[in-house]
């Protein structure tokens, strides 16, 4: 279970850094 979790947790993690990173990228070129 908790692997599980460990695992969930860095999904999320990298799905947010992800996810900013493309947010900034979409800024920065103006759409």
């Amino acid at each position: 279970m908790d692997y599980f979790m460990g695992v969930f947790r860095w999904t999320l993690l990298v799905g947010a850094i992800l996810a900013c990173a493309a947010v900034s990228k979409i800024g920065v070129v103006g759409f």
